[in-house]
C-alpha cells in the first residue's frame, strides 16, 4: 500500500497517507512485532536462543492485540455502528492530548512526593488501613521512598481509580502535612481539572459527531472503500510477488 501511495516518489505524503488510516497503524505495530517474535524463534531453532524467554511472549502478546484489533475495521461498513467507531478513535485522540498535557504534572508531583520520602525511614505499620480493606495502604511511604517511576505509577493509579489517594496515610507519614498538601495539590490538577477537561471534550467531539451522524456514516464508508481500493488483488502471501513490478513502474 506504501509503494502505490507513492512511497519512492513522495515518501513523506506516502507515509502521511497511510498513517491518516488508524487500522494501518494497527498493522504497522502488530505485523512489526510480530515479525520480531518470529525472528526470535527461528533464532531459537538454529542456535542457543531460547525462545521461551519472557520478552518473546509480550511481544507477541502485544501483536496478537494489534492484529485481532484490526477486525473492528468491518464496522465502517454499517451506517449504525460506523460513525461510533470513528468517535472512539476521535476520543482517544482527545485522551492522548490530555495525557501529553498531564504528564508534566504527574512527574513534577512524583518527583516532589519521591524526594520528600527519600530521606524518612518511619515505616507506617499498618496505621492507616481503610476500612474493609486493612492492608491497603501499609506500604505508601515505601512506594514513594522507593523510586521515582515508582512514584509516578502510584500517582498516575490514582487519577484513573485504580488506587486510593492515600490522604490518611500521608497524614500520618513521617513527611507530615507538607506530603499531605502535595497529594491535595496533585488531586486537584490532576483529578479535578484534567479529567473534567477531557470529559468535556469527549462531550463536545460526541455532539459533533452525532450531529451529523449521516454524514459521518457515508464518511467512514468512503474512506474504508478507498484504502481498500489502494490494496493489492492478491492476498498475502502473494501479493509480494507483484512488489518488484510495482517499484519498477513507482
Amino acid at each position: 500500500e506504501l509503494v502505490r501511495g507513492g512511497l519512492l516518489s513522495e515518501p513523506l505524503d506516502a507515509l502521511l497517507t497511510y498513517a491518516a488510516d488508524e487500522f494501518n497503524l494497527f498493522d504497522s505495530f502488530g505485523l512489526g512485532l510480530s515479525s520480531a517474535a518470529l525472528s526470535a524463534h527461528a533464532a531459537a531453532a538454529v542456535g542457543d536462543f531460547h525462545e521461551d524467554q519472557p520478552w518473546v511472549h509480550a511481544v507477541m502478546s502485544v501483536s496478537m492485540l494489534f492484529l485481532t484489533m484490526r477486525l473492528s475495521r468491518v464496522f465502517y461498513l454499517s451506517s449504525t455502528v460506523g460513525p461510533y467507531l470513528k468517535m472512539i478513535f476521535k476520543m482517544w485522540a482527545d485522551v492522548m492530548k490530555i495525557i501529553v498535557l498531564g504528564a508534566p504534572v504527574v512527574l513534577s508531583f512524583a518527583l516532589a512526593m519521591h524526594k520528600l520520602f527519600a530521606g524518612t525511614v518511619t515505616s507506617l505499620d499498618g496505621g492507616c488501613s481503610t476500612p474493609g480493606d486493612p492492608e491497603a495502604q501499609e506500604e505508601t511511604e515505601e512506594d514513594f521512598r522507593a523510586s521515582l517511576v515508582l512514584s509516578a505509577m502510584v500517582l498516575a493509579e490514582i487519577v484513573i481509580g485504580g488506587d486510593d489517594s492515600r490522604f490518611a496515610c500521608l497524614r500520618q507519614s513521617s513527611a507530615g502535612i507538607l506530603a499531605w498538601w502535595l497529594q491535595l495539590g496533585y488531586m486537584i490538577l490532576a483529578v479535578v481539572l484534567l479529567l473534567n477537561v477531557v470529559i468535556a471534550s469527549m462531550a463536545k467531539t460526541f455532539d459533533l459527531i452525532f450531529e451529523r451522524l449521516d454524514q459521518n456514516a457515508m464518511f467512514v464508508k468512503a474512506k474504508l472503500i478507498q484504502s481498500l481500493g489502494r490494496l493489492p488483488v492478491a492476498p498475502p502471501p502473494f501479493n509480494l510477488i507483484g512488489i518488484p513490478s510495482r517499484i519498477l513502474v513507482a
